[in-house]
């Protein structure tokens, strides 16, 4: 398993790093269950189009996926969550300025995912680095 190495060959410094990568999917994971208690394609309050509610709601299952793949395959897991991540804050962004149209200041959750994608960007090239060694 590749976490079980990437353990065992980091310093204290990465094994943060992955961790806050692993907290900040399980938390978007357990929000998104939560929010299916709603129904399935809950996202509909200010008709957005349906491809963008189904993308909401896909992420119930590619949060805890991504998640997955980055313990068995760190570098794969790296690259999934950067696309998530990218696909997610451009259409909560696209969506706040064109349906939402509440000012981001007021958007905590959306101003979350910002700072965890700047943080994702900023670390990734270390940690896609660690991860070509390790594997």
């Amino acid at each position: 398993m590749t976490i079980i190495r990437f353990f065992q060959k980091s310093n204290r410094f990465d094994k943060v790093i992955l961790s806050v990568y692993i907290l900040a999917f399980s938390g978007a994971a357990y929000n998104h269950i939560h929010v299916l208690k709603g129904g399935w394609f809950p996202y509909n309050r200010w008709n957005e189009p349906f491809i963008f509610n189904f993308y909401w709601t896909s992420l119930t299952f590619l949060d805890p996926l991504s998640i997955i793949i980055l313990l068995f395959n760190l570098r794969v897991g790296l690259w999934l969550y950067l696309a998530v991540m990218v696909s997610d804050v451009s259409i909560n962004l696209f969506s706040s300025f064109v349906y939402w149209k509440i000012p981001i200041f007021q958007q905590y959750a959306l101003i979350s995912q910002i700072l965890f994608l700047l943080f994702l960007i900023v670390t990734f090239k270390r940690m896609n680095r660690l991860a070509k060694k390790i594997q």
